[in-house]
C-alpha cells in the first residue's frame, strides 16, 4: 500500500515526503483533515507525529517524522514511518449490506453505485433523506405503485423514484414517476437515479402539468446522490476518525530515512539524498 501511494501520486519512489502532505484521498478524492498532530522528545530524537483523515469516505493514514543530531560531526538524520489504511471488499450486492458500511464505501468506490442492490439504494436513499430531517417510508419493494420512498416534513409530502440504472434516463421514465404521483394524489416528486438524466427529461421537467395542476420534479442524478451522501454523513465521519490514532496505534513502519551530509552508513547518494527501503 505504501509502495502504490508512492507510484500513483509521484514518478519519484524516494520522495517520501508526499506520504506528509497527501492532499486528497486516494480513493474519493476528498479533502483530507488534520485529526491529530502532537510534538514529543526523547533524547536525542524530536518526534512529530499526524494523522489524516478523509472529510468524504473516511480513509485515513498516519505519520512520523523523527529528527536528530547525531554523531561528532553532527549529521541531521531524519526518519520516516507511515501506515495506511486499505478499502477492505465489499459486496454491495448484498441486500443485508449495512447502510452505513455502504455509504462510506460508495463514496470512496463510486463506480460500486451500479452493483447495489436496487432494494438497498433505495433505502440508502430514504437514510439520506432522513438524515437531512425528513421523516421517510419506504414503500414494499414490489407492486409500489411507482413510488419507493415517502418524505413527510409538517404538511409537505413528497414521492421519490430511485432507479439504480446504467443508462440514462429519458423523458418516458419521468412520465412514469408523474403517473404515479397522480395515483397518490401527490403534486412533488423525486427522481433519483445512479446514472443520468437526457436533456429532453430535464426539460420536461421545468414545465410538466396535467389538465387540472403542475407538478414540482426534482431531478438527482449519481453525482448528485453522492454529493448528497457526503453531506449527511460529513459529522459522524468527523466522529469517526477521531478514532483513527488508536487504531493505528503501533502500526507505524519506517519508510525512508534522510542524512543531510553523506555517510558510509546509508546507501550511496551524496548529499541530500533521501533512501527508501524497498516495498
Amino acid at each position: 500500500m505504501l509502495a502504490e501511494i508512492y507510484v500513483r501520486k509521484s514518478q519519484h519512489f524516494s520522495n517520501p515526503r508526499i506520504i506528509k502532505w497527501q492532499p486528497e484521498c486516494l480513493f474519493c478524492k476528498g479533502e483530507m483533515l488534520d485529526i491529530q498532530r502532537k510534538s514529543s522528545q526523547c533524547d536525542p530524537w524530536d518526534t512529530l507525529d499526524s494523522v489524516r483523515g478523509c472529510t468524504r469516505c473516511g480513509w485515513h493514514m498516519a505519520w512520523r517524522c523523527e529528527v536528530a543530531v547525531l554523531g561528532p560531526k553532527q549529521i541531521e538524520n531524519t526518519r520516516y514511518y507511515a501506515a495506511v489504511a486499505s478499502l477492505r471488499e465489499f459486496d454491495v450486492s448484498d441486500v443485508n449490506a449495512p447502510l452505513d458500511e455502504l455509504g462510506s464505501y460508495l463514496l470512496a468506490k463510486s463506480q460500486a453505485r451500479l452493483d447495489v442492490h436496487p432494494r438497498r439504494m433505495e433505502e440508502l436513499v430514504a437514510s439520506i433523506f432522513s438524515n437531512d430531517g425528513w421523516d421517510v417510508s419506504v414503500t414494499a419493494y414490489s407492486k409500489d405503485g411507482g413510488i419507493d420512498v415517502f418524505l413527510e416534513r409538517g404538511t409537505e409530502r413528497i414521492g421519490v423514484q430511485v432507479k439504480r440504472y446504467k443508462h440514462v434516463i429519458g423523458v418516458e421514465q419521468v412520465r412514469s414517476l408523474v403517473g404515479a404521483l397522480v395515483e397518490h394524489g401527490e403534486i412533488k416528486g423525486i427522481f433519483v437515479t445512479t446514472s443520468t438524466f437526457s436533456r429532453g427529461a430535464q426539460q420536461y421537467t421545468q414545465h410538466v402539468q396535467t389538465a387540472s395542476q403542475p407538478f414540482l420534479i426534482e431531478l438527482i442524478d449519481g453525482s448528485k446522490l453522492l454529493d448528497a451522501l457526503a453531506v449527511t454523513r460529513r459529522d459522524r465521519l468527523y466522529q469517526s476518525l477521531e478514532e483513527v490514532p488508536r487504531t493505528l496505534a503501533g502500526k507505524l513502519a519506517l519508510i525512508a530515512t534522510y542524512v543531510a551530509d553523506a555517510s558510509p552508513l546509508w546507501p550511496p547518494g551524496g548529499q541530500r539524498d533521501w533512501w527508501a527501503p524497498r516495498a
